[in-house]
This record gives C-alpha cells, structure tokens and sequence, in this order.
C-alpha cells in the first residue's frame, strides 16, 4: 500500500492496470475522492487505484481489537520451546543451546498476562463462526448504509499479510474458509477481484492520490526516521553506481554478465524496506545494519573490479551461494535505455 505520486508512471510502464493503497492517500488528496475509499480513482495517466479499507481490514488484522485477539484462539508466543525444560527440548531441536520455537503451542492468548488457559479447539471453532457471521455483519451494514448515497455497489478492498493467517492467527485459514463458504450461500456480500469491478464500472473519478504508506500513521516515518535515514545516502550512491555500470557494460555475457547480476541482486537485497523498519523498532538492530552494509560491500567489490575490467570469479561464486535470490535476474534493468538495449540491442 506504499504509493508516492508517480509511481503510477512506472505501474503503467509494466502494463499493471490498477494497485491498492492506504486509505489516507485519497483522504488527504487535493480534491476529494467522490465515493470516498468505496470505489476506485483514477491516476491521470488511467491506472486505476483502490484505498483500503481501514474499518474492515481491523477486523481481521489488529491484534488489540481484532478476531485475532479472541481469547479462546491459539496463543502465538506460548510455545513449547520455551515453555519447557531445555533437557527435556534439548534432542528435538537443531541447537540444543537455543530454544527456538517448535510448534507446539498448548496455550489460548486469554489475557496479556502470564497466566494462561489451555487452547480448547472446539472453543476457537465456535469463535471461527461467530467471527464469520460478525464480519458478513459489518459488511451487510455498512452496504445499507451506503446505498443511498452513492450511484454505485461500493467495494471494499481488504489488504493483509499473508503471514497473519495460520500463523499470527492459527484459526486465519479457517475463518477465511468459512467466511467465502457462507458468502458463497447468500445474495448480500459479493467477493470480486477489482479487474472484474472496473469491467462494471470503466469510468471512474480523475484523481492524484497523496504520498502514503500502510506503515505506522500512514507516511513513511517508520523508514525514514533519525535512527535509520542514514540508510539512504549509501543507497543512492549504490544505485548510481549501478546505473553507471550498466551503461558502461551493456548487455555482457557470460562471466562478466554473471558478476554484473550479482551486483545488481545485492543492490535490491540492501534496498530491502525490511531492514529500516527493524532498526525503527530497534529489533535485532545489529542484525539489520550488518546486512545493509555487507551487500553493499559486496555491490563494491563488483564496482571496483569492474572499473578495472575485471572479474573476481571466486568471490563471484562464493557470492552466488550466499544470497540466492531473482535467479532471473537482468543487471540491465539499471539502464535508464534498458528497454531499447534490451530488445534492439
């Protein structure tokens, strides 16, 4: 849901016809959005946007006021691995020295104290109903509600992560399951992909969305704040870098297409948002900041053999093994004419 204005520029480049963003975007836009987060807007250049929905997405996704943090549901934090005796663990997991978790989890979330009940699942099961009947509820509701004030069915675009079901929130999976089996039996909630909504509705309001992001306040403070932003200064100067070597190099083969590949793919692996959201929050901070300056050591060995004309073909393969990630990947997309050299080159 991060968008900062522009980037539908780049969506159409890639032929993407519609994205989702934070409800904020269109809440602080210059004008106002007509139908508010319930319909689509469109950029100026015609790709289509879709606000989240904030209320109905809590529902599902915040662990203070969400299903999620029904007491009868599986505790995540309890686990056996830290529950009990580490002589007892020991043999079944990979350290014996390291708890880590298991799995085995045979606590309810019950309360935010110590103190817990043991997870009954025929008590989640009926939770899993009673959360089902609540969300096709709110959203029967808030459609009523609706109705009379717009020319359209509205649309809700409910965004989460994935992790959140059958991990976050062991029951996920089964309410999603119960929540499309018991829509899939009435007339009043439709789920539908926005590509089928904007085949009934082609025209839609012109709009330029604001700068947001789904994190925290919904701007990108989390990634930019005194305690990460000196992050960035490094990547720039890595991304020109890399710009440079691509225009310098294009469209190499072989050993030196290789080495370039590799210098791109630490490039994306140290632009990863992950590791100033971790610094933010100050967990695993050591853990974070060494990432971020091992790949882009490693970019500069690529750099500054390849301003030699060279090729560190051990490191290369050493590197390769390390970080095994976008095994398709085009160093040339660095290029500012990538297009032109990639297809008429």
């Amino acid at each position: 849901c991060g968008y900062f204005p522009g980037l539908e520029e780049y969506l159409q480049k890639e032929e993407i016809a519609y994205f989702q963003l934070a409800a904020q975007s269109l809440a602080l836009a210059q004008e106002p959005a007509k139908y508010g987060n319930y319909a689509p807007i469109s950029c100026p250049n015609g790709v289509h946007a879709f606000a989240r929905d904030f209320n109905l997405t809590s529902l599902v996704w915040s662990n203070q006021e969400g299903y999620p943090a029904d007491p009868n549901y599986r505790e995540f934090y309890r686990d056996i691995g830290y529950d009990l005796p580490l002589d007892y663990i020991g043999p079944y997991i990979h350290e014996p020295e390291v708890r880590v978790f298991t799995g085995f989890k045979y606590h309810a979330i019950t309360g935010k104290g110590d103190q817990k009940n043991i997870y009954r699942p025929e008590l989640a099961a009926r939770k899993v109903l009673e959360h089902t009947e609540n969300f096709l509820y709110e959203v029967e509701k808030k459609g009523r509600k609706l109705a009379p004030l717009i020319d359209r069915d509205p649309f809700y675009t409910l965004a989460f992560d994935t992790e959140l079901f059958g991990h976050w929130w062991f029951e996920g999976i089964a309410w999603l399951e119960s929540l499309l089996r018991k829509a899939d039996q009435g007339e009043s909630v439709v789920f539908e992909t926005p590509t089928d909504y904007l085949r009934r509705y082609p025209d839609n309001q012109e709009l330029q969305p604001a700068l947001s992001s789904w994190g925290e306040g919904g701007y990108s403070d989390v990634w930019a704040s005194g305690s990460n932003v000196w992050i960035y200064r490094h990547l720039h100067k890595a991304i020109e870098r890399m710009e440079e070597l691509s225009v310098r190099f294009p469209n190499q083969s072989s050993l030196k297409q290789r080495f370039l590949n590799q210098a791109a793919r630490e490039v994306l692996l140290a632009m990863s948002s992950d590791w100033p959201f971790i610094i933010h929050n100050g967990t695993f901070v050591t853990f974070a900041e060494s990432r971020i300056k091992d790949h882009l050591g490693n970019f500069n060995v690529v750099y500054e053999n390849m301003c030699k004309n060279a090729v560190n073909t051990e490191w290369l393969v050493k590197a390769k093994k390390r970080n095994i990630v976008f095994p398709d990947i085009d160093y040339n997309i660095f290029n500012p004419d990538s297009d032109r050299i990639r297809y008429n080159g």
